[in-house]
């Protein structure tokens, strides 16, 4: 009863938010049934997986995430157990995605009927970008603890009441010290925040001066979060991870084309991660949506804004979605960089409800839509057994030859590749980091051989790296004879 009578629970509208919630929490874990039926992971997992409880808590800190290295350090001494709580990690992380979307979908007061709700909700939490998050199995753990969506969504709507907003910004700091990614998430909503506020017929004036102090708060906020993450970087001697450097002047044109090329693979075409069917569905429902606001007969000036407004606002909201990463220096545009499309659409669609009402025909398309978000996850997940498995055969093969040689335990380790292509028949949703092989980049090879065989290797020095390769100028590839040899105290592995 104090729960349902407090400030935050009226504040936040969760009157009747259990069942929504809890409905699309078990359409993500039929989503992901994959998830849980194999040990294993993404490339990051296997190094992590190697360090148990060691974390490099100065990597997390260079990225900007220091509530992942504070919780990360509260919760070491209870030795949890990483890779057996998947699961429960996992659908918690489903929890704060379908409850952030869920209170920005009230924030707006455009609430739909249950089945409407959830449908939204589940396509918010079940894009297939999103579930590239879910293939690093210990990322996610790390990211559930550290709360990130929540506490940007939260943050963000108290920032409207002047006697809580103060308590906003810490919550907005936090979520970015713990994944930045989740800033996307408001750049996505402000637009459609305002295009909501217009259709509703409001002054357009009115909404801005309303705004005004939130979005002024927002920005001194982010401001804040970068001056207090220098400081941090500054005290503990770490220098800012490379990925953190801004994009020059002179690659502007550059980066254009690149989000031009983004915005048509993301939009419209078929990829093994995201099909084509249900991009064209949603589509073809954003297209109804601007013809039904711009054909609609309406006397108020107010309206007629957001006539004028809506297409220009649908497009920034959809440039937010790849969000502050446009203008870093690294171009790296994975899935899950890209995971705040699922609150994009949801919105749109919210608003394409609000405009026609709730028509029992819209049901059939965006139950389509969620069943192939549903298969597209299933899909990734077994394509990443798949790799692992593929992996843990060939690393136990490796390791075969390796206790072939004299005092293997006691040599380094030294990894060359040659190859692009790990395996010659892989997953088909191998896609920039999503399920490549862990024997693919350098940090994850010599884990992934720590893993299946439970041995543990000293890895070589970058010496042994210059001499190797001063002496044996080509070396075959595995699983060829002479691919894996003993050069004194270092064993070499061409892959």
């Amino acid at each position: 009863m104090k729960l349902t009578n407090s400030y935050l629970f009226n504040e936040l509208k969760l009157k009747g938010s259990l069942i929504p919630i809890g409905v699309v929490c078990l359409l993500a874990y039929i989503a992901k049934l994959a998830y849980g039926s194999v040990i294993g992971g993404a490339t990051d997992d296997f190094i992590l997986i190697s360090e148990g409880l060691n974390f490099d808590y100065s990597f997390y800190v260079s990225q900007g995430r220091w509530a992942v290295a504070f919780i990360s350090t509260l919760l070491a001494p209870l030795e949890l157990d990483y890779i057996g709580g998947k699961n429960l990690f996992g659908i918690i992380y489903a929890i704060q995605i379908a409850f952030s979307m869920l209170i920005l979908i009230r924030f707006l007061n455009s609430r739909t009927g249950k089945y409407f709700e959830i449908i939204l909700l589940g396509i918010a939490t079940l894009h297939p970008y999103l579930g590239e998050i879910f293939t690093y199995r210990h990322a996610t753990m790390i990211n559930s603890l550290s709360f990130s969506y929540p506490a940007m969504a939260v943050g963000y709507i108290l920032l409207y009441n002047k006697r809580y907003r103060l308590l906003g910004i810490p919550l907005i700091i936090w979520a970015l010290s713990g994944y930045q990614v989740v800033f996307s998430m408001i750049m996505v909503f402000i637009p459609i925040q305002i295009l909501s506020n217009l259709l509703k017929g409001r002054d357009i004036t009115d909404i801005l001066k309303k705004m005004a102090i939130p979005l002024g708060l927002l920005v001194g906020t982010l401001l804040l979060y970068v001056l207090t993450n220098r400081f941090i970087l500054n005290i503990m001697d770490i220098p800012a991870s490379p990925r953190s450097a801004f994009l020059g002047l002179g690659d502007l044109n550059v980066r254009f084309t690149q989000i031009l090329t983004l915005a048509q693979r993301t939009f419209i075409s078929n990829e093994a991660i995201a099909l084509s069917v249900p991009k064209w569905i949603l589509l073809a429902l954003l297209l109804s949506l601007l013809v039904t606001i711009l054909a609609k007969k309406n006397p108020s000036k107010k309206y007629n804004m957001a006539k004028i407004l809506c297409i220009p606002l649908l497009l920034i909201s959809a440039i937010g979605i790849i969000g502050p990463a446009m203008l870093l220096d690294v171009w790296w545009s994975t899935p899950r960089v890209l995971s705040n499309i699922g609150f994009f659409w949801a919105l749109v669609l919210l608003l394409f409800i609000y405009e026609i009402g709730e028509k029992k025909a819209l049901l059939i398309p965006l139950g389509l839509v969620l069943l192939s978000f549903i298969y597209s996850n299933n899909r990734i997940l077994a394509d990443q057994q798949r790799m692992n498995f593929l992996d843990f055969h060939k690393s136990n093969r490796i390791v075969v030859q390796l206790e072939q040689i004299d005092g293997f335990q006691e040599k380094r380790i030294l990894f060359f590749r040659e190859n692009e292509i790990i395996h010659s028949h892989g997953p088909s949703t191998k896609y920039m980091d999503l399920n490549i092989s862990a024997l693919y980049p350098g940090w994850s090879r010599l884990s992934m051989l720590e893993y299946v065989s439970g041995y543990r290797f000293t890895p070589a020095t970058t010496q042994d790296e210059i001499t190797i390769k001063e002496k044996h100028k080509t070396l075959p590839s595995f699983p060829s004879k002479g691919s894996i040899f003993c050069e004194g105290e270092i064993i070499v592995i061409q892959l």
